[in-house]
């Protein structure tokens, strides 16, 4: 046995002697939270470089880190967390189970010790930081990243009141011990252990009610089961709580046909703009958006075609994946498509627009200030105030940035496409890791939005990039980020 583990082993026999004769060592609790800092801190550089490698896809790299990183403070909940996530990959779940218990049954110590730390040490968050970081960068939905952005700025020490920035971080742990619980019951449901998984969705939603993954897995094995009510009671609870871009809307098209409920709506919808005989007609299309080919997460993005119905000529707006009703609705409705329109370059509204370019024979036109972030040039730049006559169609480029460096909204006959700058009661997150630059961006944004946007008529329709279609006159009596 080496030395070091030996004199490890002795330490621990003679603390049990003392504690079973009754006698206590001399040690202050002083002393013995700065023993357990110092063993925290000599595990946090294995645990950083297993993160950075586990983002990579280095997993035995990262596993191995994990594993000094545990050698060194075996209470450390994240790295065993990452630890399951690296045999979930593997598909080994009954190793990952063990794991994920292993993080649940010490994530409310390291919780303590982190407010502990807090108290004592203002700067001690790295290990905290760099977990809460990586949860954002896995969540692929735009709503819960704004709702992230918000809780960022709670914690920020330098930007709010110590109590603020307390009940910030609380907020974000309580939403990181839901992802646990809902990751736990992902392992159960891969040991077919479906009423244990079941539980663990209902209490990460009752920890996070804004967990979107949870309640589609919940409605998902009340379909299955034909418990249909049941299931129709939780997604109606969820798009009230604002959730509509992060359910599984082709789940809920099948929920409604089981129920007798009509489906125009869901993953698709026909709308009309404008006034008079200026009129614009609307398709918009609920794509069903992955960030890579094998992922298990879905969000789903707005793709509009805006026609004429009497020149026939058409604009497709931010196509972010190919979906083989856009082509059969535009020779349905014997459309020209003159113009694939992006309104920004992420690739949920970006990622099919060279492949709708080809099949349309149509230019890409995107914002100038994003040139470099397509993967592949778009065929005309446009910036703020560029307009597109497309047969009876007068488009107008307006420049919004903030959700990114020079996102575009495109007005169009009574109908404004605002990508993900203007959404159904909230507005894009913006893009800025610096708490000081990030609400000055946000101010800018927001004052760009109310000049540019809410100044149109009231019963402008605003079609944005998820979510639910609204009015200027709705956002303007309803939307609180506004008001910010």
């Amino acid at each position: 046995m080496p030395a070091k583990r030996a004199r490890s082993v002795l330490i621990l026999l003679a603390m049990a002697f003392l504690l079973s004769s009754g006698l206590r060592p001399q040690t202050r609790p002083s002393e013995a939270l700065d023993e357990t800092l110092r063993r925290l801190e000599a595990a946090t550089p294995s645990y950083a470089k297993g993160l950075a490698a586990f983002r990579a896809g280095e997993l035995v790299k990262a596993e191995a880190a994990f594993r000094t990183c545990l050698d060194r403070f075996p209470g450390h909940a994240y790295a065993h967390y990452y630890a399951a996530n690296i045999r979930y990959i593997r598909k080994d779940y009954a190793a990952a189970l063990a794991s994920m218990e292993s993080a649940l049954a010490r994530f409310d110590e390291m919780t303590e010790l982190g407010a502990k730390i807090e108290a004592r040490k203002a700067g001690q968050r790295d290990a905290l930081r760099m977990t809460l970081d990586d949860l954002a960068d896995s969540i692929i939905s735009c709503r819960d990243s704004r709702s992230i952005e918000w809780e960022r700025d709670a914690v920020d020490v330098e930007e709010f009141a110590s109590e603020k920035a307390a009940s910030g971080r609380t907020d974000a742990l309580t939403r990181l011990k839901a992802h646990y619980v809902y990751f736990r019951g992902n392992v159960l449901f891969q040991l077919k252990r479906v009423p244990e998984a079941f539980r663990c969705y209902e209490e990460a939603v009752r920890l996070d009610p804004r967990h979107a993954d949870a309640i589609n897995n919940l409605i998902a094995i009340l379909f299955v089961a034909r418990e249909y009510p049941a299931a129709q009671a939780i997604l109606e609870k969820a798009e009230a709580a604002g959730l509509d871009e992060s359910l599984n809307l082709a789940l809920k098209s099948q929920l409604f046909q089981a129920l007798g409920r009509p489906v125009e709506g869901i993953l698709y919808e026909d709308l009309e703009a404008g006034r008079g005989t200026a009129r614009s007609s609307i398709r918009r299309f609920a794509l069903a958006f992955r960030p890579a080919p094998d992922a298990g997460k879905v969000l789903y993005v707005n793709a509009y075609v805006v026609f004429d119905p009497s020149a026939r000529e058409a604009v497709l707006i931010d196509p972010g994946a190919r979906d083989a009703r856009i082509g059969d609705f535009v020779r349905e409705k014997g459309l020209r498509v003159r113009a694939v329109l992006v309104t920004h370059a992420h690739p949920d509204h970006a990622a099919a627009s060279r492949f709708y370019a080809s099949e349309f024979g149509a230019p890409v036109c995107a914002p100038r200030a994003e040139a470099r972030s397509f993967e592949s040039p778009p065929d005309r730049l446009l910036k703020d105030g560029d307009g597109l006559p497309f047969g009876g169609l007068a488009i107008r480029a307006v420049e919004i940035p903030g959700h990114t460096a020079g996102g575009l909204s495109f007005l169009v006959d009574g109908a404004a496409f605002c990508g993900d700058t203007l959404l159904r009661n909230d507005i894009g997150a913006v893009a800025e890791s610096d708490a000081t630059r990030r609400d000055r961006t946000r101010r800018t944004m927001i004052q760009a939005i109310r000049g540019k946007l809410l100044t149109l008529p009231d019963d402008t329709l605003v079609c944005p990039g998820h979510g639910r279609t609204t009015t200027v006159g709705a956002e303007k009596a309803s939307n609180a980020r506004l008001a910010k």
